[in-house]
């Protein structure tokens, strides 16, 4: 609270500060007071701080995952204790793809302009014709090309509801595979596999960021973990990165991405992308 005294003391100096003087900066106090009042939830509201967190370990036709719920439920309560609000207030775990697809709609209306925005995708994750999709629970009739673009949830979709907001400052970790078990990958016209993008940038006239952190490169498997570790290398990694999470956000997925390829011997590599909208380079996943 700002207390604010306009009373004139007695004495020897009163005669520096007529009633007139005194009575004008007693109205410009209160005046400046109002101001700051009026800018205080302004400042709350870019400060808030919204994360959405999705893990699936069961599926009916892929094999099961090891950690993926359990991986998001420790992100989960790492990202609660710093301050972020659950969407729905818990961690949603084993969602088929009409959930899924609601919570993704969901959270990014709900998400309000000017906010830190934190997405946490983990599970089964295919890579298809320049595309990352993940793979519901409920993946029955994904054994083709059209079962994935009809079943699976494109992450270009999730960046793009989110991209759509403004001034907000969205960071999505994608904890999946990003290789393509339906046929061989897409090539090149120099035989080089084709390079996956998901990104879509911000709104015109937006000063928000989207920042895109894979736990693999593209065309590469992404480590469950094993059962002695009980948690993904990725996750592992995250969590460890987010001890310090005011650091700028390229610092943190430099430490993350070297702990994942140093685990794996080098055969999982991190990878990273960004879209900026006039958003300061240092942003940090909580500023």
């Amino acid at each position: 609270m700002l207390l604010m005294n306009c009373k004139i003391s007695r004495g020897a100096s009163a005669h520096l500060l007529r009633p007139a003087v005194g009575r004008r900066l007693c109205r410009f106090a209160r005046a400046l007071l109002a101001a700051l009042v009026l800018l205080v939830p302004a400042v709350a509201q870019a400060a808030e701080r919204h994360a959405l967190v999705v893990g699936i370990s069961t599926y009916a036709l892929a094999s099961d995952l090891r950690h993926a719920t359990s991986d998001a439920q420790q992100i989960g309560d790492r990202l609660a204790a710093l301050g972020y609000r659950l969407h729905g207030g818990q961690v949603h775990v084993d969602v088929t793809r009409d959930e899924l697809d609601r919570l993704v709609r969901d959270f990014a209306a709900t998400v309000p302009d000017g906010a830190v925005a934190t997405v946490w995708l983990g599970g089964h994750g295919v890579a298809l014709d320049g595309s990352t999709y993940v793979l519901p629970a409920d993946d029955q009739e994904i054994t083709d090309r059209a079962g994935l673009s009809a079943g699976a949830m494109p992450v270009a979709s999730v960046v793009g509801r989110l991209a759509a907001r403004r001034d907000v400052h969205a960071t999505i970790f994608v904890d999946a595979c990003r290789a393509n078990p339906l046929r061989p990958a897409p090539q090149s016209d120099n035989g080089a596999a084709q390079p996956v993008s998901d990104l879509v940038a911000p709104a015109s006239g937006s000063a928000g960021s989207v920042t895109l952190i894979y736990s693999a490169a593209p065309g590469q498997i992404a480590s469950d973990g094993d059962a002695e570790a009980g948690i993904s290398p990725f996750a592992e990694a995250v969590l460890r990165a987010l001890d310090e999470p005011q650091r700028p956000i390229n610092a943190l997925f430099a430490e993350l991405a070297l702990a994942v390829r140093h685990s794996g011997d080098g055969h999982q590599t991190p990878w990273m992308t960004q879209a900026l909208a006039g958003a300061v380079p240092d942003f940090s996943v909580l500023p």
